[in-house]
């Protein structure tokens, strides 16, 4: 009995042998996947977008009045509630009009460089004492059912999900939150 050993021979043994690792680790990895409590997603789903699902999961399951999506609406206690994710387009028309309370969720080095005009800085990191120092306006803002505005770097930032969220739990409500922060903000001329 020969064995053929030529390089044409071994290498597409080697590559048949590479083709069932492959098909056997992407198996355990879609089973691991479809066992655990909460699987992860098919498709990438911004940190911003994952909170407001998250928001609507849990407001769903509660009772909450508090809506998700759409527009923010006021619930019978008159209090307007909601998030929701806003374009570049509403963005900066709510910014011109300047009917709108603008936080920026990024670290306070990042918001002295530059900022959407008229944001007031309330970053994830120091959160509690910028919290502290905005209280006023904040509640000025949701007294006048004025929407608030939040944003962080860019889309993939959660920073500016998990501030919103933060402040959903302390009771407001009316949260726009701008996924393309300040690089979709910066892109479009709008910086200065």
């Amino acid at each position: 009995m020969t064995t053929n050993n030529s390089p044409r021979h071994s290498l597409f043994r080697d590559a048949i042998t590479a083709a069932v690792i492959a098909a056997v680790a992407f198996a355990i990895g879609i089973g691991t996947n479809f066992l655990r409590a909460k699987p992860l997603p098919w498709v990438y789903e911004p940190p911003a977008r994952a909170m407001v699902a998250a928001i609507q999961e849990a407001t769903a399951t509660d009772g909450s009045s508090q809506e998700t999506s759409g527009s923010p609406s006021s619930s019978p206690t008159g209090v307007t509630g909601g998030v929701r994710i806003v374009s570049l387009q509403e963005t900066r028309q709510m910014v011109e009009a300047g009917n709108v309370l603008i936080l920026d969720a990024r670290p306070d080095l990042f918001h002295q460089l530059g900022h959407i005009k008229g944001a007031k800085n309330l970053s994830k990191k120091n959160f509690q004492q910028d919290f502290q120092t905005l209280k006023g306006t904040l509640d000025a803002a949701h007294g006048k059912k004025r929407p608030i505005l939040v944003y962080c770097a860019d889309i993939h930032c959660p920073d500016a999900g998990t501030v919103a969220g933060w402040l959903m739990e302390k009771g407001y409500g009316g949260l726009l939150i701008f996924e393309g922060g300040w690089a979709e903000w910066e892109s479009a001329g709008l910086a200065g």
